[in-house]
């Protein structure tokens, strides 16, 4: 999480270092490419997904997930856990 004032450089500092990891494990593949494809391999420099998301445009509990009221009670994933899902 980049925390910051306005036009203070936030976006500029994850899109540099989110390039510069990419481009690392690009490196590292290009090196060895029987790490490419199995699953088991822990890499130096993994590749980096991101997802933006505005906070402030929820609620905590579209955020982060809440108990439905229904019978029986549910778990409703939130937009974290859903994006966390997604990505992993």
């Amino acid at each position: 999480m980049l925390v910051g004032q306005t036009m203070s450089g936030k976006t500029t500092a994850w899109d540099i270092l989110n390039d510069a990891l990419n481009v690392l494990h690009k490196k590292e593949i290009e090196k060895d490419p029987s790490k490419k494809d199995k699953e088991n391999v822990t890499l130096t420099y993994p590749s980096v997904k991101y997802e933006l998301i505005n906070p402030k445009s929820i609620t905590i509990r579209e955020l982060y997930g809440d108990f439905d009221d229904g019978q029986p009670p549910q778990w409703v994933d939130g937009i974290l856990s859903s994006i966390l899902k997604k990505i992993c």
